[in-house]
């Protein structure tokens, strides 16, 4: 099964002088050596039911000239399943009184 990969990148960060006719610019899409876990600000995973999103791609304009080395202007991320899914703690059971109807005072 293939994965999708969603594609983001800062439009801010391109190198406009390699724009073609200032309306069209080439990137590569360059596969990470490893997956990695995408995380929050906070550092923790992000992450659902049954699924962790992995950063998998960087993204980097396009250049003829290999020797320059281009600036990272995004990144490409997969929904990955996850084998063991996410269960919340058991909640505690909590016994029933017997209730003495004489007690109620209507």
């Amino acid at each position: 099964m293939q994965n999708k990969i969603n594609v983001n990148f800062d439009a801010s960060k391109l190198n406009k002088t390699l724009m073609t006719g200032g309306k069209f610019v080439s990137i590569d899409i360059i596969p990470l050596k490893e997956a990695k876990a995408k995380t929050k600000q906070d550092g923790t995973t992000i992450q659902g039911e049954g699924w962790v999103l992995m950063k998998t791609h960087f993204v980097v304009q396009s250049n003829k000239d290999r020797e320059v080395k281009m600036p990272i202007i995004g990144e490409g991320v997969v929904f990955q399943k996850t084998e063991t899914p996410i269960v919340d703690a058991p909640k505690e059971e909590i016994p029933e009184e017997e209730i003495n109807e004489e007690s109620i005072p209507f």
